[in-house]
């Protein structure tokens, strides 16, 4: 009897090291999921905000038998002292997007989402990923303000009421603070667009090197532009043929820029006003009221009709080349004009995704 004790007491023992060791299993699982899940947040937050950097929000995101509540806020709009200066929302802040994302996981009768050997309490863990990036912003470079990809371009100029200036301009009308650039710009010999100007015209496309501004410029590559660009777009038309009057893209008056992207072939009519990169992936035609600040892409051709309006684009104009700029009427002038200031509000506004800045874990 007294020989059989010990024995017990050892069993005892055993199995209580035994449990031990099962809670000190579970409990290191728990952790392990919950804090995998809240990565699982994180990171599906930064591919939101790779689609879409102005992304935020919360959501509840399932992990396996997990769960991961994600919040995504931009220090530019969230009325916090982030960086702890004594000020909210200051333009340093300004580029800023906070993830947070907290991993969270029940064991039920011992398991997680299984069985650990029965018998245990339900139990449960939380952890946290705090995620900080920044946005990466937008750089266009414009060597010219109207950039034609094709040096062997078919121009076709009518009348003296247009204006391709590569001078530096700010919105205002005064001039920029940048060097001036070519009116118009080709990576090939520029001798068969100036050509197609008459005499008389040549005066109306000024900028570097006098009249008419028409010189080489190095090759910008349109197609990968453009293809980077379109997904970013928060405006989109879809159709193969696209007839928009009216239009407006982004908020010309407050110069907050938008990026739109028509998938065909676009037509503009009426009064139409944007501030932003217009992309477009067909032929644009333009008529009537015409007032852009920023960045026109155009894979096809370019027509701006005379009559309707003045029709401007402050910024620059890329496009691949059979490019049409006919304007009879002297009410319904375009202007082309270079603006540093237009391109600085697209770049400092936009962006086409985030750096990752800081992550930590609890």
């Amino acid at each position: 009897m007294t020989a059989t004790i010990p024995l017990m007491g050892v069993a005892g023992t055993l199995l209580m090291v035994t449990v031990h060791h099962r809670s000190e299993t579970e409990e290191s699982a728990l952790m392990t999921a919950a804090r995998d899940a809240a990565a699982s947040g994180a990171q599906d937050a930064m591919a939101k905000l790779t689609v879409d950097p102005a992304y935020t929000g919360t959501y509840d995101l399932t992990v396996g038998t997990c769960t991961a509540h994600v919040v995504v806020s931009d220090w530019a709009t969230d009325k916090v002292d982030n960086d702890g200066n004594g000020a909210t929302d200051e333009p340093a802040e300004a580029d800023y997007i906070d993830i947070s994302s907290v991993g969270h996981v029940n064991s039920s009768g011992g398991g997680l989402g299984g069985n650990y050997g029965g018998g245990f309490a339900v139990s449960s863990e939380d952890r946290m990923a705090g995620v900080l990036v920044k946005k990466t912003k937008l750089n266009i470079v414009a060597n010219s303000a109207f950039y034609v990809d094709d040096a062997l371009a078919d121009f076709n100029f009518n009348g003296t009421a247009f204006l391709i200036n590569g001078n530096d301009t700010n919105l205002d009308g005064k001039p920029g603070p940048k060097p001036a650039v070519p009116g118009l710009g080709t990576p090939g010999d520029p001798s068969g667009i100036v050509s197609q100007l008459a005499a008389m015209q040549q005066k109306d496309v000024i900028g570097m090197g006098g009249s008419p501004s028409v010189q080489t410029v190095l090759a910008d590559d349109l197609t990968a532009d453009m293809t980077a660009l379109a997904p970013l777009a928060t405006l989109n038309w879809t159709g193969s043929d696209v007839h928009l009057s009216n239009g407006v893209i982004g908020d010309l008056p407050k110069q907050k820029a938008q990026i739109a992207h028509a998938k065909g072939n676009l037509f503009l009519s009426g009064n139409t006003k944007g501030c932003g990169v217009l992309v477009v992936d067909g032929n644009l035609e333009v008529t009537g009221n015409f007032d852009f600040v920023g960045v026109v892409y155009v894979s096809g051709s370019v027509t701006f009709k005379g009559g309707g309006g003045a029709k401007n684009i402050r910024g620059a104009l890329f496009s691949p080349g059979n490019v049409k700029g006919e304007d009879v009427d002297i009410g319904g002038s375009v202007q082309i004009t270079y603006s540093s200031q237009a391109l600085d509000i697209v770049n400092s506004q936009l962006s086409y995704g985030v750096e990752l800045v800081s992550w930590t874990q609890k």
